[in-house]
């Protein structure tokens, strides 16, 4: 292994694990949450209580149309945690594409209520009509980026609908019911991944996070059931590598990895520790191990703007993303000192593997 870096100081995992946790509170803060009109279902946050705005383009147009493929090419491209381009440093997907970066990774919510339920908007309706919305959101989303040429991924995360900030480990009394009803929405999602064609789609990114490992284990191998048979393209998972303890690396316990396409690596961070490369080469050799040898970075950076660093590079070719492909996470800049990848020294990195 490469020399990368000094040893990191002890609470840097903390404050990052902490940090990234602001990026959906403030975005359901500030009315929105994910999907280009808002969110994943109708007018979740305080101040949009009457229901959804419409995307630029209309719900009601946000059909798939035939003829749609997967592209081959490999992904540098950016990751929005609010799955919607009104609440990132890009403007639109056309904004994306233009600046010379050809994928965009889409984060889509599962809301829960405080009973353990599965809801559809921040006001907790599971109406078919709140759900046909959640559904139609993610899918206006990913063919806004399909329509502008964009190679697109989409993932899944937990947020418990009307409380503001990530949810980290859903709380234990209602864990096994939140898991378990979510692996019954699964088959919808994968079907909208589906029907637009998306080249990329995790179920639950970094679920270790919020269902604890032993919940991971249980719960992702019966979404990859759910998923399989519906979803074509790369079926991956995102286990959360610099998690604090318990996590997999800790008690040496390997993740439930059968069944998928490729390793997404998450790394929130532009740091070079070398106890925590070490940790991701043992996530590499657990999927390998299970048959998954396929590896891309399905998650990089910071939420707060970080200064230039060779370390983005280094880990980039480290893991083989030059080859396999890379997603910068780009931070709303409602955030405060948000790391905003457009324009910015991230995005030439990735270009440099494009041009």
């Amino acid at each position: 292994m490469a020399n990368l870096g000094p040893m990191r100081p002890t609470l840097s995992r903390r404050r990052l694990v902490l940090v990234a946790g602001t990026i959906v509170a403030a975005l359901f803060a500030g009315g929105c949450s994910a999907g280009p009109s808002g969110g994943p279902g109708s007018g979740q946050g305080p101040q949009d209580s009457q229901g959804p705005q419409e995307s630029p383009q209309g719900q009601s147009e946000c059909e798939a149309p035939a003829g749609l493929s997967r592209s081959s090419e490999t992904p540098f491209g950016v990751l929005l945690p609010s799955g919607s381009f009104r609440f990132q440093s890009y403007d639109s997907a056309a904004d994306v594409a233009a600046s010379g970066l050809n994928a965009v990774s889409i984060g889509w919510s599962i809301l829960y209520n405080d009973s353990g339920d599965i809801v559809f908007d921040w006001n907790g309706s599971n109406a078919d009509d709140a759900r046909n919305r959640w559904l139609a959101q993610a899918r206006c989303a990913a063919l806004e980026a399909k329509e502008a040429g964009l190679i697109v991924s989409l993932w899944g995360q937990f947020q418990q609908a009307d409380v503001d900030g990530e949810p980290g480990l859903i709380r234990e009394d209602i864990r096994e019911k939140v898991l378990g009803a979510s692996v019954d929405v699964i088959p919808d999602m994968a079907q909208i991944a589906e029907d637009v064609q998306a080249e990329y789609f995790s179920p639950v990114s970094e679920l270790d996070k919020y269902a604890g490992i032993d919940g991971h284990n249980t719960f992702f191998p019966q979404y990859v059931a759910a998923a399989r048979p519906i979803f074509t393209g790369i079926l991956y998972s995102q286990p959360n590598i610099l998690q604090r303890d318990p996590s997999f690396f800790s008690e040496k316990l390997a993740p439930a990895l059968e069944g998928i396409d490729a390793l997404g690596i998450s790394w929130i961070s532009y740091q070079c520790y070398p106890e925590d490369m070490e940790k991701t080469q043992w996530f590499i050799d657990q999927a390998r191990s299970q048959g998954v040898n396929a590896v891309f970075i399905s998650e990089i950076g910071d939420v707060q703007a970080s200064p230039e660093t060779p370390c983005l590079e280094q880990l980039i070719e480290e893991w083989g993303g030059d080859t396999s492909g890379v997603f910068v996470l780009d931070s709303p800049p409602m955030m405060p000192n948000a790391a905003e990848i457009r324009g910015s020294w991230q995005e030439q990195v990735l270009l440099s593997y494009l041009n």
